[in-house]
């Protein structure tokens, strides 16, 4: 994209898709910047630098064939390093984003210009950046679909149309659709929100620890829900004197967040309530809020086992309500999410506690399927 239009300025009908291209993109930018500021999105490095860059894009795409030399790569070269900077903030080999982005603004600041403006410098940033993606892809499965696809079509635009007009009808289309994946990826952040430290810790031999797995809570039918929490804050207890993490998984808003937040304050150093809701916003600065979203569940299990794969101890996780997650979604991707994380919960010394309430499903294969697949049953 940062090809000028055969050198020249663009004259008739091309002129209508490059102004609408660049408007395009610098709007989109600037709702970016603006959904942080009015916090529906996150104040991170991310959609910052991603709001930014789709800023400087638009306003280097509206200047392409009027700025100088000197001016035309400098916008470039910022655009391009938004966009680097926003996919470090995604990824756990930052390094690697580091380099290029340091060797792109030094060579720019020192002659003024952009290193091959041409085809060959958008397959290399955009296809950085689309590679690293594709990796993150295969972590947290369809979630990412959409950022995919958007800078895929990006990426081709710039390989295949760089000296057409119609790239610009089919660039809006792309960044369209990179837009609305951008707003999807608050899963990205799953790592920083439950404080996930990226040092590898050295596993300690202490001779055959304890495995981890998945334990089944199955309360009696006519029991209260103060049976299940007084259970959670007795274990919550017996973790403290163990030196053990416990992080509390709530669905939904259960339970109440007055019996959370007395959870949390049992230790609120060993403690963690992660509370994946539709609704909750006010409890965004007490506890730490996510989607209600299969994928973002299973990705913040998935956090939770790399971290304590590398610390001795392993940690405690509990569903308040593993029954609501099958109402909520499919049984099947359910059972897949827990069936995916098995073996790493055994390996990473993680034991997970489900409440499971069997009397609330409707076809009687749905219990025998989990229970099936659990270390143990325990029943209040």
């Amino acid at each position: 994209m940062l090809k000028k239009y055969r050198g020249n300025a663009v004259e008739g009908f091309e002129f209508v898709p490059l102004i609408l291209n660049g408007a395009v993109t610098f709007i989109l930018g600037s709702l970016i910047v603006y959904l942080i500021l009015i916090r529906r999105l996150e104040k991170h490095i991310f959609y910052f630098a991603w709001g930014f860059g789709f800023m400087a894009y638009g306003i280097e795409i509206l200047l392409r064939d009027y700025a100088g030399e000197f001016l035309f790569a400098f916008i470039g070269g910022l655009m391009y390093s938004f966009l680097m900077l926003g996919a470090w903030g995604l990824s756990n080999r930052k390094i690697l984003l580091v380099i290029p982005i340091m060797i792109t603004l030094c060579f720019v600041w020192v002659t003024g210009k952009l290193p091959l403006i041409t085809v060959p410098t958008s397959i290399f940033f955009f296809g950085v950046i689309t590679l690293g993606v594709i990796y993150k892809r295969a972590i947290f499965g369809r979630i990412l679909d959409k950022l995919v696809l958007g800078l895929v079509l990006l990426l081709l635009a710039n390989i295949f149309l760089s000296e057409q007009w119609i790239i610009d009808i089919f660039a809006i289309f792309a960044k369209i659709v990179l837009f609305f994946g951008i707003l999807d990826q608050e899963f990205a952040l799953i790592a920083e929100k439950i404080r996930i430290v990226n040092q590898k810790y050295p596993r300690i031999s202490t001779g055959v620890g304890k495995e981890g797995g998945l334990n089944l809570i199955i309360p009696t039918p006519d029991s209260p829900t103060e049976s299940e929490v007084k259970w959670m804050e007795e274990k919550i207890q017996e973790n403290t004197k163990k030196a053990v993490d416990t992080y509390i998984f709530s669905f939904q808003d259960l339970p109440s967040h007055s019996d959370l937040r007395r959870m949390r304050w049992i230790n609120p150093e060993k403690v963690f309530v992660l509370l994946f809701s539709s609704s909750s916003q006010r409890a965004k600065e007490e506890f730490t809020v996510f989607k209600m979203d299969i994928t973002e569940i299973g990705a913040t299990l998935f956090e939770l086992i790399k971290k304590y794969s590398h610390i001795e101890g392993g940690c405690v996780v509990i569903f308040t309500d593993l029954s609501l997650l099958i109402h909520s979604f499919n049984v099947n991707d359910v059972f897949d999410m827990m069936m995916e994380k098995m073996g790493s919960l055994r390996e990473a010394g993680v034991t997970l506690y489900a409440f499971f309430h069997p009397e609330t499903h409707s076809d009687p294969a749905i219990a025998p399927l989990f229970k099936n697949i659990s270390d143990s049953v325990l029943k209040l």
